[in-house]
């Protein structure tokens, strides 16, 4: 984040707002791409959970979703999948 400084002039005032609303709608339309990707039907394998993409292939969703929007994931167990992998609840 840039901080913002004060304009010496009514034309820079203009400028600098012209470009606040330049970013503002760059971020807009990036967050409206995001939402048309997810409008789309996504094919989900029965099986393992893989996603198949664009190409035809089937991939991780955790590579489906980070590679089109900007997350980071980590990984846990809910409490219906613990006793699946050995755990004891506490």
């Amino acid at each position: 984040m840039t901080h913002a400084r004060k304009p010496t002039s009514p034309w820079e005032a203009l400028r600098l707002r012209n470009e606040e609303l330049e970013r503002e709608n760059a971020q807009l339309r990036r967050a409206l791409g995001d939402r048309e990707v997810l409008q789309d039907l996504v094919t989900l394998c029965a099986g393992c959970k893989r996603i198949r993409d664009e190409s035809d292939t089937w991939v991780r969703l955790e590579t489906f979703l980070a590679d089109r929007f900007d997350v980071k994931l980590s990984h846990g167990l809910c409490p219906d999948c613990v006793p699946d992998y050995g755990f004891r609840p506490r």
